[in-house]
């Protein structure tokens, strides 16, 4: 299974810079907000839950050398979430396989809460 810290590591990057501070124009990133550890577990868990079901295709995915664990992670955020990019734009059919079993995770409501931490719903 590829480096699970690693694949988190995108997955979060990618959800930060993707999603909007309330309704601004601003990114959660660009505003310095940073996901709470409950929020972190949930989509550790998710993450975690994803690498077993997609193992063989991640571990080839890794293999050719055209993208890092981390953009794998990013492109999990991606596609389960119905961004323009993930793993389809991989042009080949690991990539289309890795569609599929992300699509089967369904897309998460991010927020900023009172803390001002990013939590999901």
């Amino acid at each position: 299974m590829p480096d699970q810290d690693a694949f988190l590591a995108g997955f979060l990057k990618a959800a930060l810079w993707a999603e909007h501070a309330d309704d601004t124009d601003k990114s959660f990133s660009d505003v310095g907000a940073e996901f709470s550890p409950a929020a972190i577990e949930k989509i550790r868990a998710d993450c975690e839950a994803f690498q077993k079901l997609a193992a063989p295709e991640l571990a080839r995915a890794a293999a050719n050398g055209r993208q890092t664990i981390e953009s794998l992670g990013s492109d999990f955020y991606f596609t389960r979430c119905g961004h323009g990019c993930g793993y389809w734009d991989r042009g080949d059919d690991v990539g289309d396989q890795l569609t599929e079993k992300a699509r089967t995770f369904k897309s998460l409501d991010l927020y900023l809460s009172d803390a001002g931490e990013v939590e999901v719903m």
